[in-house]
């Protein structure tokens, strides 16, 4: 798992039974490039909310083209996705149908999109061990590849690129590991399959993410992203006047010391100067 991956990684642990205010996606569950790039940088997290089982919720369109939300009219994942592009209209229309499907299962959340991406950030309570049920109600109302859908349409993200990397990654596990994990494929627009996401999860997964850690260092996929990580504390000492500690690697990885370091800049003042940083580096 990669540095922020980790540090995300132990951040969503702690929200699982509280909702907090997040502005972007979470990391590797949205893809490496995109965790960087997309609705979701190192102090995003992809809230899980409970949901209610549904699969049958409709979309209903104005004649102004926007997109209603409310009884069982909510947009869905696929109708977003159907034309391969992600409006804001529809992510904000996506987000309001997740607050809905937690009312409906007798849960608070609410939305905001106050982040410099037009992200949605939820807040509110939700039970503990939900987690189960708040993937089904992000999967079909805001799914990964809708948040990967925006990243694109604002810019962030390239999915060309994304689905190199994705390969170059896979093939590279198999390789080092023998297994063949299947074929990672990808719709037209681009998106991976649900063929090729499992794809995708089981090479990532593989003993532990060791493998594929050892592949983004072979193929250079770290290192860029530790020259970021590096500006950004650098830029959240100067802006605070703080010394959040050494950012120190091990073969392309943070070490103990260095996950602390990058903990301690990301959470300081509640994440405020990091994502300060962030928008001044261009690195949302």
């Amino acid at each position: 798992m990669t540095d922020l991956d980790q540090l995300l990684e132990n951040a969503s642990t702690d929200v699982k039974t509280s909702l907090r205010t997040v502005s972007t996606p979470s990391p590797e569950k949205i893809h490496r490039r995109a965790q960087r790039r997309s609705a979701t940088k190192a102090t995003a997290v992809v809230v899980l909310v409970a949901s209610l089982g549904a699969s049958a919720w409709l979309l209903s369109r104005g004649s102004d083209g926007s997109f209603s939300v409310g009884g069982d009219a909510l947009i869905t994942s696929e109708v977003i996705l159907q034309d391969g592009v992600v409006t804001e209209e529809e992510l904000r229309a996506g987000a309001e149908a997740v607050v809905a499907c937690v009312a409906e299962a007798g849960f608070e959340a609410e939305v905001n999109f106050d982040g410099p991406d037009g992200s949605p950030g939820f807040t509110g309570d939700v039970a503990a061990g939900s987690s189960e049920a708040s993937d089904r109600c992000f999967d079909v109302h805001l799914s990964n590849n809708v948040l990967l859908g925006w990243s694109v349409t604002i810019g962030w993200l390239d999915l060309d690129q994304l689905r190199a990397e994705d390969n170059a990654l896979v093939e590279c596990v198999e390789r080092l590991t023998g297994v063949d994990f299947g074929e990672v494929t990808h719709d037209d627009f681009g998106y991976l399959t649900e063929e090729g996401q499992q794809t995708r999860d089981a090479a990532f997964e593989f003993q532990d993410h060791e493998i594929w850690i050892a592949c983004q260092y072979d193929l250079g996929y770290l290192d860029e992203q530790n020259a970021e990580t590096k500006a950004l504390v650098e830029c959240a000492e100067n802006r605070t006047g703080e010394d959040f500690g050494d950012l120190t690697f091990d073969g392309g990885v943070l070490t103990e010391e260095g996950q602390q370091t990058l903990r301690a800049a990301v959470m300081y003042q509640n994440h405020g100067p990091w994502e300060a940083c962030q928008q001044e580096l261009g690195l949302q």
